[in-house]
Order: structure tokens, then C-alpha cells, then sequence
């Protein structure tokens, strides 16, 4: 908002557009090769016939509706807690919510990237695991010190 004035949201909403758009435009131009399959395609009406992928489309609506959830809880939040604007708790909110969902894969990428250390899987060895039990190990570490973490940070003084 700062770049372009609250006099212009118009234009950063063009240019917030711009990028799903282009990638879009790419997608469709991209070759699609052919599948080569034993099975028969049954189509949508098959997909829908199968009792995993009702389930599974069950699933990701769910998870969908509780990622919505999630973010406008966390706006909210910012907003009541600490008694900031809307237009920034909603940024925030969204920020922050980001960050927690991204979180896990940084933590698995430093992980599988230190398993690939000598020095870790001589340490992990000296405690009789491999460096794959170990590196999850760690990346379990993090997962539960992640929610006491945030917890420090957003709690009132």
C-alpha cells in the first residue's frame, strides 16, 4: 500500500493479478505429454466412484476451510491482543499464518541437508541411530518447540 497510496489500490490489485495471470497464460502453452497406461480412463464420473477420492476431496475441503479458518482467527487475534488496526491485523494475520504453515518445511530442509553431513551421522552413530532416524528426530524437536515458541512471543506481559 505504501508503494502505490490508498488513493490507488486499483493498481496494486492489477499488478497482484498480474503474476497468476502470466503463469496461467505459461501452464496453458506448456506441452502435456501423453500418459501411456494399462487402464482404461474412466473419467469423472469413475473418480467420483471411488470411495478414496470422495474421501479425499472431503479431506482437502475440510483442510481449506480450516486454513481460512485459521488465518482470519489469527488476524483477529492481533487485532483484539494488541490493539492494532484492522488493515494490519489482517496483513499480519496473514503473515504470520504464512510463516507457521512454512515452518515445517524449512525445518525438513535444514534437516535432510544436515543428514547429508559426515559430522552429523558420526554424532547420530555415537547414539546408535542413523542419520535419517536422527535428522527426524530433530525435525520432531522443533515441531513441538514450535507452538511453546510462539506461545512466548504472543503471550500478554
Amino acid at each position: 500500500m505504501i508503494a502505490f497510496g490508498s488513493e490507488n489500490w486499483q493498481s496494486m490489485t492489477l499488478v497482484l493479478t498480474l503474476l497468476p495471470a502470466v503463469t496461467s497464460i505459461m501452464m496453458a502453452a506448456a506441452p502435456i505429454p501423453e500418459l501411456k497406461g494399462e487402464k482404461e480412463d474412466s473419467g469423472a464420473s469413475g473418480v467420483l466412484h471411488s470411495r478414496t477420492a470422495v474421501l479425499y476431496l472431503i479431506c482437502i475441503s475440510f483442510a481449506g476451510a480450516s486454513e481460512s479458518t485459521m488465518s482470519q482467527w489469527a488476524s483477529s487475534y492481533l487485532e483484539t491482543a494488541f490493539g492494532i488496526n484492522k488493515t494490519i491485523g489482517d496483513l499480519l494475520g496473514l503473515a504470520l499464518f504464512g510463516a507457521a504453515t512454512f515452518y515445517p518445511q524449512i525445518v525438513g530442509v535444514i534437516t535432510d541437508s544436515a543428514v547429508r553431513s559426515e559430522n552429523v551421522t558420526a554424532f547420530a552413530q555415537q547414539f546408535g541411530y542413523t542419520a535419517e532416524q536422527f535428522g527426524m528426530k530433530a525435525g520432531m524437536c522443533f515441531a513441538v518447540l514450535a507452538p511453546f515458541l510462539g506461545a512466548c512471543c504472543f503471550t500478554e506481559r
